[in-house]
């Protein structure tokens, strides 16, 4: 159970290789040492490869479990006056949200990992995220078995805390710094890319490949609780699923028309211009730093 995981995690890092052979896992985890894996995760999580989706039907997003059941889902981006928006400000004006990490079994580079990616959101919008004291609202990270890189968008108003699993054991992991930001940027307010309301000019979903159980991750809402804030749709959003999410046979359930963007979507490594500038929208950052 302990080598496959490990050395998926590896050669995808480096290189678009198959994973290798058993007998070269063996020659590289020796006895299945503790310390060496210990060791060995730790390098390997300072390095980036692409976003992972959750394999649940409902995907990374807590809310479209509950939504689905009210036959109710949302896209796009958090409208400036939506309740769920975190509204804590510093004393420079920047918007903060209180996290806290209970999970105890994160080596020390996954945690490096998280601080990472939330310095990668900071550097260029307005929102700083600062260790919870005992703020009402704040997210709560953590690793349970089995249920993969998911969060909430925006705060949990019911409940205060908004939960996010970062799931890091010996079958899995969603401690990459873009798999991180991915769930972070949900967190802020960022819904999927490929679930906007005016998706259909920009790619087109193959219903036929998908698994049984998953068109929710592909419903297309109005623009009512969501908002787009007049942006281009984004090929380059780190929000995008790949070619062939939720696949049940291999093929592509996503095809962009423009077909530059085909092996793109959904494999960046960082939060695109558009990305960053939704947050900036969202929250009305006087300051907003765009990469160019």
């Amino acid at each position: 159970m302990l080598i496959k995981p490990l050395l998926l995690f590896f050669l995808s890092s480096v290189s678009t290789i198959s994973p290798a052979p058993t007998s070269i896992a063996l020659f590289i985890l020796g006895r299945h040492s503790l310390q060496l894996w210990s060791k060995l995760i730790s390098a390997l999580l300072s390095l980036i490869r692409p976003i992972r989706i959750s394999k649940q039907p409902y995907g990374d997003i807590i809310q479209i479990e509950e939504l689905m059941k009210r036959r109710m889902y949302k896209s796009a981006a958090l409208p400036k006056i939506k309740r769920i928006k975190w509204d804590q400000k510093d004393a420079d004006g920047n918007i903060v949200i209180p996290y806290t990490i209970v999970a105890t079994d994160y080596v020390q580079q996954a945690r490096e990992n998280i601080s990472k990616a939330m310095k990668r959101i900071e550097d260029h919008t307005c929102i700083r995220f600062t260790e919870r004291k005992n703020e009402k609202y704040y997210v709560e990270i953590n690793n349970i078995m089995g249920r993969g890189c998911r969060t909430y968008v925006g705060k949990n108003l019911k409940k205060g805390k908004t939960i996010m699993l970062l799931e890091f054991n010996q079958n899995d992991t969603c401690m990459y710094i873009s798999s991180i930001q991915h769930e972070l940027l949900h967190a802020v307010g960022l819904w999927h890319e490929q679930n906007n309301y005016n998706r259909d000019n920009y790619i087109k979903i193959n219903y036929a490949n998908l698994l049984p159980g998953y068109s929710a991750q592909f419903r297309k809402h109005p623009n009512i609780d969501a908002n787009i804030y007049n942006l281009t749709y984004d090929y380059m959003s780190i929000m995008h699923y790949e070619r062939d999410a939720f696949s049940r046979n291999g093929k592509d359930t996503i095809v962009t028309l423009d077909p530059k963007y085909q092996d793109i979507i959904g494999t960046v490594q960082d939060a695109s211009p558009t990305d960053y500038l939704k947050v900036c929208q969202i929250y009305a950052c006087k300051k907003c730093k765009i990469p160019k």
